[in-house]
């Protein structure tokens, strides 16, 4: 059984994930993904995740800066949409829309304007334009993190690339299993 087994996702993408386009981006970002983000990709390919029927309409995941920024252990932020491997429609305005997309986020965040620690990639976004990223080769692969736009500081990226950063999750299965759904 896997970890999102039991979650709905709403998504256009193509379901699984062309494996071309998964292994293509990986030789883009010169590591391998871990293998719960690849079978996921595989099984699902992206989406906003719900949880079983009658649960609430918003995935939050508890944040605990470790006394960071904004130095609250409760805080929360909700899991809007996971990426996916290729472009695909955008639910809100009806076209296509590469930030949704694993390379079109990468392409954003760490080719274009170096935004995120190299050896992570952005899996996720919330609402707001914060990131849920995995180290794919960073020093702890397969962990999930949750990166702040609002915490930003790009001064601060060189001598301190985690400053706007809270671990989440030992892995992508991890993250899954520690979502909440709300209303």
């Amino acid at each position: 059984m896997s970890a999102w087994d039991g979650l709905r996702f709403r998504t256009t993408a193509r379901r699984p994930a062309p494996p071309e386009i998964v292994d293509g981006f990986e030789r883009r970002v010169g590591a391998r993904l871990p293998e719960d983000y690849r079978s996921f990709l595989s099984a699902v390919n992206g989406g906003r995740p719900f949880g079983p029927e009658g649960s609430g309409d918003y995935a939050m995941v508890d944040i605990d800066w470790h006394g960071r920024p904004p130095q609250e252990s409760d805080d929360r932020a909700i899991l809007d949409v996971l990426l996916s491997a290729e472009d695909w429609n955008d639910s809100f305005s009806g076209g296509r829309n590469p930030a949704l997309t694993l390379d079109g986020v990468y392409t954003d965040f760490v080719a274009t304007e170096r935004r995120i620690p190299p050896g992570m990639v952005a899996i996720g976004r919330d609402p707001g334009g914060s990131l849920f990223v995995l180290d794919v080769a960073a020093g702890r692969p397969g962990e999930v993190w949750f990166w702040a736009a609002d915490w930003f500081d790009r001064s601060r990226l060189d001598s301190d690339p985690f400053h706007n950063m809270a671990r989440l999750a030992p892995s992508f299965s991890g993250l899954l299993d520690m979502l909440v759904f709300e209303d």
